[in-house]
């Protein structure tokens, strides 16, 4: 809910106490009880298997407060535990994008359509990278840069 009502900061706080709750069982090997409270706002489930999503998300939340080092490192604990995933590679990719790491987001981007072939938003992205290492990828910085010489230039 946080995430989609655009509170990232709080969403991502919600999805590290889901990691830090579902780390514990996944050791401890023992179910919540009673349930936490955390449940319904975080969509907790039982089982380590959970961990790529909550990871994944808050990679997402992190992009959306652009964090990109913790974005990139939730995303790569996503893949480590999902390595098939392929929205875990895009998030992979994304927080890379953010470091202008477009070298590393591309392979991201590429290991993610490895998986699944038809996922659109990676296949809207991995142009985008292309065409950044290509160098016909212009930034919204260079185009103010470009148009403000323009006008100088009148």
């Amino acid at each position: 809910m946080a995430f989609k009502e655009g509170e990232y900061k709080v969403a991502a706080r919600l999805y590290g106490c889901a990691i830090d709750l579902a780390e514990v069982r996944k050791y401890a090997q023992v179910p919540l009880s009673p349930p936490s409270p955390l449940a319904h706002t975080c969509s907790l489930q039982e089982g380590s298997d959970q961990l790529k999503f909550y990871y994944s998300n808050r990679s997402a939340s992190f992009c959306q407060l652009k964090r990109y080092d913790e974005a990139r490192r939730d995303a790569q604990r996503a893949v480590e535990l999902d390595e098939s995933w392929h929205k875990a590679w895009y998030r992979k990719g994304i927080a890379e994008e953010g470091l202008e790491d477009y070298s590393a987001a591309e392979r991201s981007f590429a290991r993610g359509l490895d998986c699944a072939p038809r996922y659109c938003r990676t296949q809207r992205v991995v142009p985008r990278s292309r065409a950044v290492l290509d160098g016909r990828w212009v930034t919204r910085a260079e185009i103010r840069t470009s148009s403000e010489r323009i006008k100088r230039s009148k």
